[in-house]
């Protein structure tokens, strides 16, 4: 048997103040069972020749009221889904399984918002015991992704499994799971319960050469549920939303809008994880996102941002039938300082740091964050004539101007992106005008796709100003090139 404690607080569980019985049982708020009066009118009508008989009986006027504890209606209450509305008595047993979290979240939440101010705060715990049990692969790893979500503010939740699916939570990011491999070997030694679970796989069966790739496609799938999970959180926000790869885009990409549209600043959010996502990270969200729209296309769009390398990851998103209206994905532009190295067949991928000019990539050097990169990053970054060249003996340094050799010669050093990032969102606006005038039209075709520009969505032709700025930027690149 295997044990995982997800802790609502730092609090021992001893200290967790379990509600009274009776305290428990109120779920209904106050607005509801005021609100209710017609419905009680409604019935009193069918009953009123009961009232009557009361009233001829025994004397005593009566009427009829919804119970102060709501409890058993709610306990009878059904859920129908579907188009051809099966009641949820009639699923299956996965079905149900996957209901039960989200109806106690729903209680557990109701009872903190009714709850009088100076009051003793709720909490909650939750047992379950091998919930992986009537559970696709798929679905039992949204669940604990769901349990480790809900975990950070909604419960206590004290589980058993024998599925890796949940004892792998102890790898996440999330701090507050805590694990327990409970197991009895001999009758001599007894039942033993150990923190030390390093071979908890052997010993719960899963077979040696398995278990990686098992642990992969879990880590795999808990992502895509966690993002998923995540998106519909932030889309309760009702507010547009443009996820990124990482930190350092973030920053940059904040500092951008406020110069090229500050207007805009304050009506779109940037999301990112905080220890860096990929690409993966935000297409997963778009996923995310793109679920929760279908049931809610009144609500904001959502935009992703790709380093320009995963341009492939971007278009099959856009492809995929219906995606774009409400979630897009974009790539960050060529920069003009960059594209005199692409045309010299230079296999040069384009990230975040390639948007910072010679001067930025020169002023980094000086701090120490930049390091040289690897023969085997040259070999792969190279032209395959310049590659001959080398067999041949012949020169190999690049044949591009002098400051641009930075940018193939040199990589950014692990740790220091942030830094650099917040040294870029340091700059005046019209540093960032003149360094960054390429993002210009990059933006008003993000923003406009996500309506705070205002006008149509499906918009995505700068306006005039602009439009003459990217005119003189790509004579300029012309001239360069």
């Amino acid at each position: 048997v295997f044990f995982i404690c997800l802790s609502l607080s730092e609090r021992p569980l001893s200290q967790v103040t379990l509600d009274r019985k009776s305290r428990d049982r109120s779920v209904a708020s106050k607005s509801f069972v005021e609100s209710s009066s017609s419905f009680e009118k409604s019935i009193a009508d069918h009953l009123s020749s009961l009232s009557a008989e009361i009233l001829d009986s025994l004397r005593i006027k009566t009427r009829l009221a919804l119970p102060k504890d709501l409890t058993p209606i709610f306990q009878r209450l059904d859920f129908l889904g579907g188009e051809k509305s099966i009641s949820l008595d009639s699923r299956g047993d996965g079905i149900k399984v996957r209901h039960i979290p989200l109806i106690l979240k729903f209680i557990s939440e109701k009872k903190r918002s009714l709850q009088r101010q100076g009051a003793a705060p709720y909490s909650f715990i939750w047992a379950y015991e091998e919930p992986e049990n009537n559970l696709e692969f798929g679905n039992a790893i949204e669940l604990a992704a769901q349990f480790s979500s809900f975990s950070q503010n909604v419960a206590q939740i004290l589980l058993t499994t024998h599925s890796p699916v949940f004892y792998d939570l102890k790898n996440t990011e999330n701090r507050n799971v805590v694990c327990c491999h409970v197991y009895r070997e001999n009758d001599e030694r007894g039942t033993t319960a150990t923190t030390q679970i390093n071979d908890l796989d052997d010993r719960m069966g899963t077979v040696a050469i398995l278990a990686p790739r098992v642990q992969d496609l879990i880590r795999n799938v808990r992502e895509q549920a966690e993002a998923s999970l995540r998106a519909q959180e932030l889309a309760k926000q009702n507010r547009p939303k443009i996820f990124v790869e990482g930190e350092s885009d973030k920053i940059v990409l904040e500092r951008c809008v406020k110069a090229f549209y500050p207007d805009c600043s304050s009506l779109v959010d940037f999301e990112t994880k905080e220890s860096g996502g990929g690409h993966e990270f935000v297409i997963d969200m778009l996923r995310g996102w793109r679920a929760h729209h279908k049931h809610h296309p009144q609500r904001p769009r959502a935009a992703g941002i790709l380093d320009l390398d995963a341009n492939e990851q971007r278009k099959a998103w856009n492809r995929t039938e219906g995606v774009i209206s409400s979630a897009k994905c974009f790539c960050y532009p060529k920069p003009p300082h960059i594209i005199p190295i692409l045309q010299a067949h230079y296999r040069l991928q384009i990230t975040l740091e390639h948007l910072y000019d010679e001067e930025i990539w020169e002023w980094a050097d000086s701090q120490g964050m930049l390091e040289s990169r690897t023969p085997r990053e040259l070999l792969e970054i190279y032209p395959e004539e310049r590659l001959v060249a080398l067999v041949q003996g012949d020169d190999f340094s690049p044949r591009i101007s002098g400051r641009k050799e930075i940018f193939v010669r040199k990589k950014f050093r692990l740790g220091t992106k942030v830094d650099v990032a917040r040294h870029v969102s340091r700059f005046k606006d019209e540093d960032v005008h003149a360094r960054m005038c390429f993002m210009k039209p990059f933006l008003f075709e993000v923003l406009s796709y996500l309506g705070v520009l205002g006008g149509n969505h499906e918009k995505n032709t700068p306006p005039d100003d602009t439009e003459a700025e990217a005119a003189e930027l790509r004579t300029a690149v012309t001239q360069e090139a």
